[in-house]
């Protein structure tokens, strides 16, 4: 954990795990630099253009241009393949690094590593320990470059 950039941001372990347990449930976070408020929204309202009705909810809380916001969004598709990887090759040999292997390989293959890992017993809190630390490592990565960009 990188101790730097919470004092330099004013941000404690408690708000930065609470930004990363709402990106993994595929929330968008917006924090305010002075208040430390977090806002959490569905990804699909945190782009401004809201014209659902269950959009309008979100309307007036998304940030104006230019407020005093970080603003942290779940890791790419790429990226969060790549985390799927890493997983699998550091399993040893056997069954299950086999079908999951195999999984990434084929079409669809999010899809296929959640069918795979969501049956895999005890591996499966394996993942979730796993895919959240990668996780916390991308929001603090977010937020030291937000940070170093003012």
């Amino acid at each position: 954990m990188n101790d730097a950039i919470l004092s330099k941001t004013g941000l404690t372990m408690k708000e930065i795990d609470e930004i990363t347990q709402e990106l993994g449930m595929g929330l968008v976070c917006f924090v305010h630099k002075e208040t430390k408020e977090i806002l959490s929204i569905p990804e699909e309202f945190s782009f401004g253009d809201i014209d659902s009705e269950d959009g309008e909810v979100f309307r007036d809380q998304l940030p104006k241009e230019g407020e005093p916001y970080w603003e942290f969004r779940k890791m790419s598709s790429r990226d969060s393949f790549i985390v799927m990887e890493q997983f699998t090759n550091q399993l040893s040999h056997g069954y299950l690094k086999d079908k999951l292997s195999e999984a990434l390989n084929r079409r669809k293959p999010f899809r296929n590593f959640k069918n795979i890992i969501d049956n895999a017993g005890e591996y499966r809190e394996k993942w979730f320990e796993f895919s959240y630390q990668k996780l916390l490592a991308h929001v603090i990565e977010e937020l030291e470059m937000q940070w170093r960009e003012g």
